[in-house]
Parts: C-alpha cells; structure tokens; sequence
C-alpha cells in the first residue's frame, strides 16, 4: 500500500509539475507579457476619465465665449432695428391724435377736477357699473305723422323736445350724476365747467317757455275725486277703475290705457318722468299724461330737474336723461 501510494504519488509528482509549470508559468509570462500592456490600457483608459473634466471646463468656456460674441453681435441688430419701428409707430399716432382731440375740446380745461370731494369720488365708484336709460322722440320721421301727436305737439311748442335725442358720453353722465348727489344748488361741476340743471336752463335748451304748471302740481300735492274721475276718462278705457292698494295708492294697469295715450306715455316714460316699470302706471303719471292729452300748462324744465335730483339719491336703478345731460 506504500509502495502503491509512493508511486502514485511519484507519477502525480512527475505529472503535475510539467502541467502546472507551463499553466504557471505561462499564465504569469503571459500576464507578465500582458502585464506591460494592460497598465497602458488602464492609463489609456483612465486618462480619457481624467480628461473629461477638463475639457468639459473648457467647453462651456468656449460656448460662453460663442454666445458673447453673439450676443455682442444680436445686441446692436436688436437696437437697430426696433427704433424706427417705433418711430413710425409714434407718427402715426401723433398723426392719429390731433383728430380725436379736436372732438373733445371741454376735457383740456381741467382734467384733474372731474369728481369735486371725497364723497363725490366714492358715489363716482359706485355708479360706475349702472346703465343708461336712452332717450326717444318723435321728430324727424319719414312716415306721416298722426294727427293725435302734431295736435298735441303744437298746443305744447315741443318741435325740438320732441326730436330724436342724440348719443350720450357715458363717462360724462356719471361725472355728473356723481357730483349732483352732493351738490348743494342747481349748479354742478362737470369736466372743469359749470352746468346749470335748473328748470330755466333745460327749457331754454329746448326753447320752452317757463310754463305755470300749477295745475299739475296741485293736482299731485292734493288730489280731488274730481281729478282722479277725470284723468280716468282722459286716459284710460271705458269701465276701467283704480286699482287700489292696502295703503290707499292708487294705480292704473298698462293694459287699460288707450292706443293714443299709450304712445304718449312711452315718451313720458323716458323723456320726463323715467321708469322702467311696465306693468302698472302710477298717479304721477296718469296726471301728468292726462294734462299732456288736454293741451293743460306742463313746465318740461321743472318736472326734468326735480327727476335728475331724485335720480341721483337713488343707490340702484339706471341713469336718466343720459343724451340731455351730454
């Protein structure tokens, strides 16, 4: 078993190290070999990992110059080129503008003094989002006009306040409907100028006489029996009666009216004593409607001043007489 053993282990001796040797030896040569090459890889291959960040330093430094020089350059192209864009903007509208100045000749007078106080200011801000209630009128027409208006037109001499009203400047009736709300007298400040609303100045404007209108007036301040059966008979159809509330005022429904006096109080509505309710017709206005109708003394100046006052207390609604305040 020795012996066995022995040369056993002889042979595996002898054998081994022919084998091993060459692997050992070669693979060490060969990684000595290989060994002078790989180190020059590895170098190779970790310079370019060195060199990188360099380059990559030096790469935006050459791009950063790139944009300057470019930037240098776009600079003065940018400045050169808008300017006599703008130039000739400018002309044009400096060409432009003469015009519209010459249609507004009362702005240049005081610009700073369109709303007079603090409270003027406030109630200015507050009107800003109401609307205007547009003016009508009759005259001029193309069509015939009936017999039922030119009758009543000529017993009143309303030729001019019977025309059609012309286009109101919405800034200038809020001025004024802001200042009036404050204003102590028939005078009210309106872009620099005083504007007088008082009844002589809006029926010379319309070259209306300074009516007596006592009748209306009584009539409104103490009414008889008598005038609310008359207005009734003048006014409405036959059979109609007062509607009368629980507090004892008295109305008449817009259905009951006659065709003729309808037209009449569509103007009355919006030219003297404003509304924007349709479905029942007040006292107020069936008087007034009825002195209309019976060629009675209807003063158009006083009834207009005493609405743009009331018109201007109220916190809601529209504006009135926009055109006749423009």
């Amino acid at each position: 078993m020795t012996i066995k053993t022995r040369a056993q282990r002889k042979k595996t001796n002898t054998i081994p190290p022919p084998t091993s040797s060459p692997q050992t030896t070669k693979t060490p040569k060969k990684a000595s070999k290989n060994t002078t090459v790989p180190p020059k890889t590895p170098q190779i291959s970790t310079a370019p990992l060195l060199l990188p960040p360099p380059t990559a330093r030096n790469a935006p430094t050459t791009t950063s110059k790139r944009p300057r020089h470019k930037s240098k350059r776009a600079a003065p192209q940018a400045s050169t080129v808008p300017p006599p864009k703008q130039q000739k903007i400018a002309t044009a509208a400096t060409t432009a503008a003469p015009p519209h100045k010459t249609k507004q000749p009362a702005t240049p007078s005081h610009p700073a003094r369109k709303v007079t106080s603090a409270q003027a200011k406030a109630r200015f801000e507050s009107i800003k989002t109401k609307k205007l209630f547009p003016e009508r009128g009759f005259l001029p027409t193309t069509r015939e006009v009936p017999a039922f208006l030119t009758t009543v037109i000529e017993q009143h001499q309303w030729e001019l306040f019977c025309q059609k009203p012309e286009y109101a400047i919405i800034p200038v009736v809020k001025e004024f409907y802001a200042n009036l709300a404050f204003a102590e007298n028939s005078e009210v400040l309106v872009r620099g100028k005083v504007v007088s609303f008082a009844g002589e100045a809006i029926n010379a404007l319309f070259g209306l006489a300074n009516v007596d209108s006592s009748t209306y007036n009584e009539m409104i301040l103490a009414p008889t029996p008598a005038d609310f059966d008359k207005a009734l008979q003048c006014v409405a159809a036959p059979g109609t009666q007062w509607c009368i509330s629980s507090g004892g005022v008295r109305t008449l429904l817009h259905t009951s009216i006659l065709p003729k006096a309808a037209v009449w109080l569509s103007f009355l509505k919006c030219r003297l004593l404003p509304t924007t309710h349709d479905t029942t017709v007040s006292t107020e206005r069936v008087f007034l409607l009825y002195c209309i109708l019976a060629g009675l003394g209807v003063n158009v100046g006083q009834i207009i001043s005493r609405q743009l006052a009331s018109c201007a207390r109220k916190k809601k609604g529209k504006l009135f007489f926009p055109s006749l305040i423009t």
